[in-house]
């Protein structure tokens, strides 16, 4: 069993690894954008590749995702529900 943390994407998200190195987990996830709402960070290949790199460096094999706090797929609000799914969709083609 791994243990983690939700680990800040503050300034970059190549820092987050090393955020979570220094916090001693074993794993750890992220936010792609602020859990309230708004846009997602762009990960370009180079970002996606620093991040790899760092979390390598830290022997860091294991890292998530953590999909926004507004998602609600028991609301009777369609737009809610199905951006609810929207918000999913998006963070699942998130990858790193």
């Amino acid at each position: 069993m791994n243990f983690g943390s939700h680990i800040s994407i503050a300034g970059s998200i190549e820092k987050a690894p090393e955020r979570a190195h220094k916090s001693g987990c074993e794993c750890f996830q992220i936010f792609s954008k602020s859990p309230r709402g708004g846009k997602s960070i762009k990960i370009t290949e180079k970002i996606a590749y620093s991040f790899r790199k760092e979390a390598k460096k830290y022997n860091l094999k294991n890292y998530y995702i953590h999909t926004p706090y507004y998602i609600n797929l028991a609301s009777v609000n369609s737009r809610i529900y199905y951006g609810s799914i929207s918000a999913i969709k998006k963070s699942l083609k998130k990858r790193i």
